[in-house]
């Protein structure tokens, strides 16, 4: 006999619904043919018919009815005699058996005390139900191009299924690929400017001009001393009959053009000096300038790259393909819808309408069994997830609470949406 389901969100005590309860065996006795009645209860018609002619009927009919009343005593106190006696001898044979199954060989306990009284757990095993459906882990998932463009392929269709990283719809990359082109090729300029400011650099560090300045410091000065040393000998000897005052002049003139020679060299190494330091940090300005080109137009390709790459529609996640709301030809904006993508697995079940009185009870882990509508003969076992913060009234304002459980991998066909009913362990 097919006994009621629970209560919706109520706990169910699944022993009380199994526990068995022990009927004592009926046993059926006969006791054979009832004894013969006596001759005279076969004759007591004729006797009463011949009394009733005499006119005696009253007298000899209370005789007689004694008489048969006796005799049905006697045979009744003699059948129940009889089954008092088997009563008895079933019961020590029933004790024997007993005695020998308590043993274990057969023979009767020696010291004749009854066996140990057989125990039962009766440990209760509390659950609450509720119904509920299969739910996709997350909503699906709309999926648009970044650009604008003609749409140039669309690869799946929906129904389909997809892994991570499969493509999906495509638009045409023509113009894409001219301005990856372009910023390539001003990366390609960049990179060159910055080889002709580093050798710039280069030669204004080695600093050529410098050192022929320095050396001509050098030389004015050697110059300078070579005249005063001439100069100082000549002009010791003049007045002499060998050295007129005019080779002293004459001397003296020489050093004093050594001099300016020097100076003149001096400040021309200095210029030098001065126009150095502006070179180099001419030099180092058109280095740097040089190398923020080169990131600006790394930047660029990028941007390049992206955008052609956002051109194709690839899924993010392993599922199913919802809608797809493209078709060839067709010209999309940024952000426009072009496919929908559902993620399938792992599905939840969840609960509908688990009320409030016994939603304290579940907790996170707690172990359930789904049985859904399409196959009523194959439980799936499951695990509390997730308990829903807040409640919400249901169709009769009773507050209710939604409860995900995650469902272990079956062999069976599952699809968002089917139904069931759920039974979850409560805590102790």
């Amino acid at each position: 006999m097919n006994r009621p389901h629970p209560a919706v969100g109520r706990p169910v005590d699944r022993d009380a619904e199994k526990g068995a309860h022990l009927v004592a065996p009926t046993v059926s006795r006969s006791h054979g043919p009832s004894a013969p009645a006596r001759p005279i209860a076969r004759i007591m018609p004729r006797i009463a018919l011949l009394l009733l002619l005499l006119g005696l009927v009253p007298v000899l009919g209370a005789c007689g009815g004694s008489g048969a009343d006796e005799g049905a005593t006697s045979d009744a106190a003699q059948s129940a005699d009889a089954g008092d006696s088997e009563d008895r001898d079933g019961a020590n044979s029933s004790a024997r058996d007993g005695d020998q199954d308590d043993n274990g060989d057969g023979d009767e306990d020696d010291g004749g005390e009854p066996g140990p009284t057989p125990t039962y757990d009766r440990r209760v095993e509390r659950v609450v139900t509720a119904d509920g459906a299969l739910e996709l882990p997350i909503a699906p998932q709309p999926l648009s191009f970044a650009t604008s463009g003609e749409v140039l392929e669309v690869t799946v269709s929906s129904g389909d299924p997809v892994e991570v990283g499969d493509l999906l719809a495509r638009v045409n990359p023509a113009d894409l690929d001219g301005a990856v082109l372009d910023a390539q090729a001003s990366l390609t300029s960049a990179r060159e400017g910055l080889t002709s400011a580093s050798l710039a650099l280069q030669r204004a560090e080695r600093g050529t001009d410098v050192e022929t300045g320095r050396l001509e410091v050098e030389r004015s000065k050697n110059s300078l001393w070579s005249q005063q040393v001439s100069r100082d000998s000549i002009c010791g000897r003049a007045g002499t009959a060998f050295t007129p005052q005019s080779e002293c002049d004459g001397a003296d003139a020489s050093v004093q053009a050594a001099e300016q020679s020097l100076l003149i060299a001096q400040e021309s190494y200095q210029a030098t000096l001065d126009a150095r330091e502006g070179e180099l940090a001419a030099a180092r300005a058109r280095v740097a300038s040089a190398r923020a080109n080169i990131a600006q137009a790394e930047r660029a390709v990028a941007r390049a790259d992206d955008a052609r790459a956002d051109a194709a529609i690839v899924a993010p996640f392993a599922g199913i393909v919802d809608v797809v709301h493209v078709a060839v030809g067709v010209n999309v904006g940024p952000g426009s819808p072009a496919v929908t993508v559902a993620k399938t697995s792992p599905l939840d079940f969840v609960t509908s309408n688990l009320g409030e009185r016994y939603v304290g009870d579940v907790v996170e882990g707690a172990p359930a069994e789904v049985t859904l509508t399409a196959w009523p003969d194959r439980p799936l076992s499951g695990r509390v997830r997730r308990i829903a913060s807040t409640g919400s009234p249901d169709g009769g304002g009773a507050i209710v609470y939604r409860v995900w459980i995650s469902v272990d991998e079956t062999d069976l066909p599952l699809r968002a949406g089917m139904t069931g009913r759920v039974e979850v362990g409560l805590a102790d």
